[in-house]
């Protein structure tokens, strides 16, 4: 049984949720590979609008985060 805290692991992902756990971590990969900070912001766009593309391709047995 599933509670209240436990995510629905086979609901599937949504890009808003997708973006608010991970666009910090997004955010902070790009500046640390060497992106300028006012380019940042485009680059975590493109980011996001692949992880759109591709999140019919997501397997929930991986983390988002892995590489």
């Amino acid at each position: 049984m599933r509670t209240a805290t436990q995510p629905d692991e086979t609901a599937p992902l949504r890009l808003d949720t997708v973006y608010r756990e991970h666009v910090e971590f997004t955010w902070r990969t790009v500046r640390y590979l060497g992106v300028s900070s006012a380019e940042a912001e485009d680059t975590v766009h493109e980011v996001f609008i692949i992880v759109q593309r591709r999140l019919h391709h997501y397997d929930p047995a991986y983390s988002c985060e892995a590489g």
